[in-house]
């Protein structure tokens, strides 16, 4: 007998790619990802893109996938879908209405990433958009939605906020981010580092520099390692208001030997990643810590803190220390410095480590979940019915 999910056609709101500071962090990497290996998975099953207006430029190669098409929301109705898939439940952006005011589907799953701001920024959120965080908050508990999280951390972070039945709240990972190009010249590799001006040993730090991910605790490190072995610091992350503000208080403070390189394509990153001494990610709070796995799938060390997800994340292929045990952390830091030995261990590991996580693995335990919805009884609109005008939305050559 067939999965239900054969043949089906599944509704995702993506409306959450319609936003730069969402594309470029995690939960839009997430979100990409996510698609590209559901679409893969199951080719029978339909995923109609569903967004505001005309698809947003990150959507846009996934929609030349011959199962993936794309609708505007204005043109949605009730029940013209077996299911729906709300990627970004809690983004609560002045004018993004919420999914469960706009959707009124019998099945419905979450990907739900993390707790971060009700965990760690609750204080300094406005009342108003504390009211709103709550209020969806309550829509995720009182629906009958199915929460797929990012980590077995997030899973039990949930449970432990929402009070709901462990059944509605499962586990299904993350998958490692890899560019399109294998293979990287020494041309390629030449190219990069003096871009950058890097000619010598260097730590990397990858993602935003939002109050949690510690980097001022990671720079401090970074600088007693550095006084006694010369290296330099390479901050990679979208130049927003946090990245600005660090970047303009080094530069005050003489620190020459900390680069911010502003936004990276993938292929520049997994360069830097293969060339760096070790990532540095001392994060107080991660749903899941992409870096930490792309740097081990790129033989890069991790000199990671040992909070909330991430040792779900790296296991015993990365030095794990107190996100707050800066003396240890830079110790760690010259050990990798100087012990060949110990490097080479960590990118065998990290390596190692870096296989047990796949995306086509999140798409087949999302999938699983999917068909345990999909075997339910419940009225379905006839094919003929359902999403008439729906049109897969080619790149168009200029």
């Amino acid at each position: 007998m067939a999965d239900p999910a054969h043949g089906a056609r599944i509704g995702i709101d993506v409306r959450n790619l319609d936003y730069d500071y969402s594309v470029t962090r995690g939960i839009g990497h997430y979100t990409r990802y996510h698609i590209d290996a559901l679409a893969r998975a199951e080719p029978s099953c339909e995923l109609v893109c569903l967004g505001e207006e005309d698809p947003a430029e990150p959507l846009r190669p996934l929609l030349e996938l011959p199962n993936v098409s794309y609708r505007a929301i204005d043109d949605y109705l009730p029940g013209e879908l077996d299911l729906l898939h709300i990627p970004d439940p809690m983004h609560v952006t002045v004018g993004f209405d919420s999914p469960f005011r706009i959707f009124r589907e019998k099945r419905t799953t979450i990907t739900f990433h993390d707790l971060i701001p009700l965990r760690l920024y609750w204080s300094e959120w406005q009342e108003r958009v504390r009211r709103v965080y709550l209020r969806r908050l309550d829509e995720v508990r009182e629906s009958d939605s199915i929460l797929l999280t990012n980590s077995e951390f997030t899973r039990r972070d949930v449970l432990d906020i929402l009070g709901i039945e462990p059944s509605r709240v499962v586990s299904v990972g993350a998958g490692l981010n890899l560019s399109e190009t294998r293979a990287f010249t020494p041309d390629d590799v030449t190219e990069v580092l003096c871009k950058y001006g890097l000619d010598g040993s260097f730590f990397l730090h990858v993602g935003a520099l939002d109050p949690h991910k510690n980097f001022e605790l990671a720079l401090e490190a970074f600088r007693r390692c550095n006084r006694r072995m010369i290296c330099r610091l390479v901050v990679v992350g979208q130049m927003d208001h946090h990245l600005k503000a660090q970047a303009v208080a080094c530069k005050k403070r003489g620190l020459n030997d900390v680069v911010f390189t502003g936004y990276l394509s993938r292929q520049e990153l997994e360069i830097l990643y293969r060339e760096a001494t070790a990532l540095l990610f001392l994060s107080r709070y991660e749903g899941f810590g992409l870096p930490v796995l792309e740097a081990m799938a790129q033989g890069c060390p991790v000199i990671a803190s040992n909070a909330a997800s991430i040792p779900e994340v790296a296991g015993d292929a990365a030095l794990l220390f107190d996100p707050a045990a800066v003396f240890h952390i830079a110790e760690g830091m010259v050990k990798l410095l100087t012990d060949p030995g110990k490097r080479e261990e960590l990118v065998r590991k990290g390596r190692e480590r870096a296989k047990v996580f796949s995306w086509d693995k999140t798409a087949r335990k999302t999938l699983d979940v999917w068909n345990g919805l999909l075997a339910r009884p419940g009225k379905r609109i006839p094919s003929q019915h359902r999403f008439p005008h729906v049109r897969n939305h080619q790149v168009q050559e200029n």
